[in-house]
C-alpha cells in the first residue's frame, strides 16, 4: 500500500488572507466596544459631534480600519516562513497583544479611566523582578529580531555573503547616525531662553517654596541659584487667558482675551493686536519654537508669533473624534504611531497620549539639537500635572497609600457629561481628599524629571551658560481647599492655589534671589525683555522686575469654563448669577477648525456673570455677581490663607479702598 504524500504547505496567498482576516475581525470587535462606550455620551456639544459629523468619524474610523488591514497583510508577509495558512490568524492576534503592551508602557497618558485601571491593576499584580526590569524597547526588539528572521527566511536562495552584506551595510550606516554629531556653539549675544511650563503647577506644591514632600529637586536647584518670584500671581486661573496675559504683558480686560471660547475674529484681532515676546525675539533674529501637548492648544487658537509650531489641537471637534477613536483603538497606536501611520492617519498628531512628558522632552531634545547658532526661544508646555493627575509610572505610585483601594486610585476618575452638569464631587472624605493631593504631587514629580533632563541637555550641548532657564505654570489647581472642589478659573475662594503658578529664572544675568513680594505674570514679559536684552514695548503694562521691585497689587477674574463653584457661606438673600452651561452656550465652528465658539449673543451675559479679586498684601476682596446686586467678602489671607472668614466688618476702610480697584459694575457684576 503506498503512502500518502502529506498535503503541500499552504500558500502565500492563504497566509496572507488569513492574516488580513485576523486584522478584520479585531477591528470589528474594537470598534464595537468603542461605540458601547461613545453612546454613554449625554451633552449636546457629544450629540451634535455625532449627528453632524458622521463623515469625519467614519473617515477616522476607515483609515483605521485600513490600517488594521495593512498591518495585517504585512504581519502575514513576516510570519509566512514560521506559521502558515490559518495558524498565521493568532500569530497575527499575539503581535497585536505585543502592539498593545508596547503602546500602555510606552509612557502613555491616558484620558478614558477604565482603560488606565485595568492595566494599571495588572502591572501592579506583576511581581516587581519582572516588572521593574521591563521596557518598551524589548518588545521593539523582539519584533526587529522577529522582521530580521524572516527576511533571512525569505531570502533562503540568496548566498549567505550577500545577506551578511545587507545586514552589515545598514548597521554600519546607522552606528555613523547615532554617532555624536557637532554642534553649532551660541556666537556672543544676547542669551536664549527656555521655557519649561506644567499646566495646572501649583507654586506651593514645590519643596523649594516650603512644601513639605520632596517634588522638585530639579526645579529647586534652579531656584538655588536663580530668581524665584514665590508669590507670582496670574489674572485668570485658566490657559488661553493666561498665556495670553502673560506673553503681551497685557490684563485681560485690555488684551480682550476673557475665556477659552473665542471666536475666529476674536482671536484673530488678539493675535494681530499685541506686542507678543515671542514675536519680538523673532524679529530679533532668535529661532522661535514651542512644543507642548493638549495644553499647549492656545498656539493653535492664537499666532503670538512663535516660528515653529508643534502642538496638539485637542480642542475642536476633529481632534475629539481622533481621541475617541485612538482611546478605543490603543492596539492600532501600536503600528500607526511612525511616519508611515501618520500618512494615513494624521489625527494622531492631535491625541493627547502621542504626547506624554517623556514624547514631549523628546520633541524638545530635538529641537535644541537642531541648533543653528542663532539664539533661541523655546517655550515646553507639558500637560502632566493638569486633571486627571495621570502620572506615568512610577510617578503615579510616589505619594499614594499602596492600601488605597478607591475610584481615584490611578487617576481622578470622572465622566465629561456630569462635569458639565454639575461640576466635581463636594463630599469626598478627607481620606479620598489626601490620595487626589498624593495623585497630584506624582505629576509634580514627574514633571520636575522632566525638567531635569531638558536642564541636562542644555549642559551635554554646551548651551547651558548661554541659556536662561524659566519654570513657570499657566496658572495652579484647586485641591478641596475650603470653598472649592478640583480645577481652575471656576472659584476666586480658597486662597491664591489657582492663580499663583511657580515664576523660576536661572541663566546670564538672572540674580539669585527669592522674592516674597506679590508680582503679576504681566511682570514677566518686562523683566525677560531687560534679561535678554530686548527693548520694552509702549503698550506692555507690567513692571521690570530685574530691579528694584514696587508694592503691587493684582486683579483677578475667574474664566469661563464647563462648570462653576458656587461661593461657600452664601448668607440669606444672597443669591448668585445665574451661569450658562457650557454646552448649551458654545458650538462647533465650521470657519474656526471646528472649535467650540461661545455664542456671540450670550458674550454680554456670560461676562456679567464673572466673579473678580483684588489682591494687594495679605488682602484678598471677591466680588461675585449676585441677583441683587454684588456679594463681597474681604480676607486677610497672611492668617486665613483658605479664606475662610470675611473680615469687610472689621476692616471697613481696606474694604473701600480695595473696592474703588475693581472693575466698574454693570448691573451688580464686573463688566467689560
Amino acid at each position: 500500500m503506498e503512502a500518502t504524500a502529506p498535503p503541500p504547505p499552504p500558500r502565500l496567498k492563504s497566509t496572507l488572507l488569513w492574516s488580513a482576516l485576523a486584522a478584520i475581525v479585531l477591528f470589528g470587535a474594537v470598534t464595537w466596544l468603542g461605540v458601547l462606550f461613545l453612546m454613554d455620551y449625554e451633552n449636546a456639544l457629544a450629540k451634535e459631534i455625532f449627528e453632524k459629523h458622521r463623515a469625519t468619524i467614519l473617515s477616522v474610523y476607515g483609515r483605521i480600519g485600513l490600517g488594521y488591514l495593512v498591518a495585517g497583510l504585512l504581519a502575514g508577509l513576516v510570519l509566512h516562513p514560521f506559521v502558515r495558512g490559518w495558524k498565521a490568524a493568532p500569530a497575527v492576534l499575539a503581535l497585536a497583544v505585543l502592539a498593545f503592551v508596547h503602546t500602555l508602557t510606552n509612557g502613555t497618558h491616558f484620558l478614558y479611566g477604565p482603560i488606565q485601571t485595568i492595566y494599571s491593576t495588572v502591572r501592579d499584580a506583576i511581581p516587581a523582578w519582572i516588572r521593574d526590569p521591563y521596557r518598551p524597547w524589548l518588545i521593539e526588539a523582539t519584533l526587529a529580531a522577529l522582521a530580521l528572521a524572516s527576511l533571512w527566511r525569505w531570502s533562503r536562495r540568496v548566498p549567505a555573503r550577500a545577506k551578511l552584506a545587507a545586514v552589515a551595510v545598514p548597521a554600519i550606516a546607522g552606528s555613523f547616525w547615532l554617532w555624536p554629531s557637532a554642534h553649532a556653539s551660541l556666537p556672543p549675544g544676547p542669551p536664549s531662553f527656555l521655557l519649561i511650563v506644567s499646566d495646572s503647577l501649583r507654586a506651593d506644591h514645590l519643596s523649594c517654596n516650603g512644601y513639605a514632600r520632596k517634588t522638585s529637586p530639579s526645579i529647586d536647584a534652579l531656584a538655588a541659584e536663580g530668581t524665584n518670584f514665590a508669590n507670582c500671581l496670574v489674572p485668570t486661573a485658566s490657559t488661553h487667558e493666561s498665556w495670553i496675559a502673560m506673553l503681551s504683558s497685557t490684563e485681560p480686560r485690555t488684551n480682550g482675551c476673557r475665556h477659552m471660547f473665542p471666536t475666529r475674529r476674536k482671536a484673530a484681532e488678539i493675535s494681530g493686536s499685541h506686542d507678543f515676546l515671542p514675536r519680538l525675539l523673532r524679529a530679533k533674529g532668535y529661532r522661535t519654537g514651542v512644543i507642548g501637548g493638549w495644553c499647549g492648544n492656545t498656539f493653535s487658537v492664537f499666532d503670538t508669533g512663535f516660528e515653529h509650531v508643534d502642538v496638539s489641537n485637542s480642542q475642536n471637534h476633529r481632534a475629539l473624534i481622533a481621541e475617541a477613536a485612538f482611546t478605543n483603538h490603543l492596539v492600532a497606536v501600536g503600528f500607526l504611531d511612525n511616519p508611515a501611520g501618520r500618512l494615513l492617519v494624521p489625527e494622531l498628531e492631535r491625541v493627547s497620549f502621542t504626547r506624554s512628558s517623556a514624547s514631549l522632552t523628546r520633541r524638545a531634545r530635538r529641537f535644541l539639537d537642531d541648533n543653528d547658532g542663532r539664539p533661541f526661544f523655546l517655550a515646553v508646555v507639558y500637560n502632566t500635572t493638569h486633571l486627571p493627575y495621570s502620572a506615568a509610572y512610577p510617578y503615579d505610585r510616589a505619594f499614594t497609600d499602596p492600601a488605597y483601594r478607591g475610584r481615584n486610585r490611578y487617576r481622578i476618575d470622572f465622566k465629561i457629561d456630569e462635569l458639565i452638569q454639575r461640576g466635581f464631587d463636594h463630599d469626598l472624605s478627607p481620606e479620598e481628599m489626601q490620595h487626589v493631593v498624593d495623585l497630584y504631587d506624582g505629576c509634580v514629580k514627574e514633571f520636575d524629571a522632566q525638567v531635569g533632563e531638558l536642564v541636562e541637555a542644555l549642559r551635554d550641548l554646551g548651551l547651558s551658560d548661554r541659556t536662561i532657564v524659566g519654570v513657570w505654570g499657566d496658572h495652579g489647581d484647586d485641591l478641596y481647599e475650603h470653598g472649592t472642589t478640583l480645577g481652575h478659573g471656576v472659584t476666586l475662594f480658597g486662597g491664591d492655589q489657582a492663580n499663583r503658578p511657580p515664576a523660576i529664572f536661572k541663566g546670564p544675568g538672572v540674580p539669585r534671589r527669592r522674592v516674597d513680594g506679590l508680582t503679576r505674570s504681566i511682570d514677566l514679559a518686562p523683566t525677560l525683555a531687560t534679561w535678554l536684552g530686548l527693548e520694552r514695548p509702549a503698550r506692555w503694562q507690567g513692571v521690570d522686575l530685574s530691579g528694584e521691585i514696587p508694592e503691587l497689587w493684582a486683579l483677578l477674574e475667574t474664566s469661563y469654563l464647563m462648570y462653576r463653584t458656587p461661593p461657600p457661606d452664601l448668607r440669606p438673600g444672597e443669591v448668585v448669577k445665574p451661569f450658562p452651561r457650557m454646552d448649551a452656550a458654545t458650538f462647533w465652528d465650521p470657519d474656526f477648525d471646528f472649535n467650540p465658539v461661545l455664542r456671540e449673543d450670550l458674550e454680554d451675559e456670560l461676562l456679567a456673570t464673572k466673579c473678580f479679586a483684588v489682591r494687594e498684601g495679605p488682602w484678598k476682596l471677591i466680588l461675585v455677581p449676585g441677583e441683587s446686586g454684588p456679594i463681597l467678602r474681604l480676607f486677610d489671607l497672611s492668617k486665613d490663607p483658605q479664606c475662610r472668614r470675611d473680615v469687610a466688618a472689621e476692616h471697613a476702610d481696606v474694604l473701600a479702598r480695595l473696592r474703588a480697584r475693581l472693575p466698574e459694575e454693570r448691573g451688580g457684576a464686573g463688566g467689560r
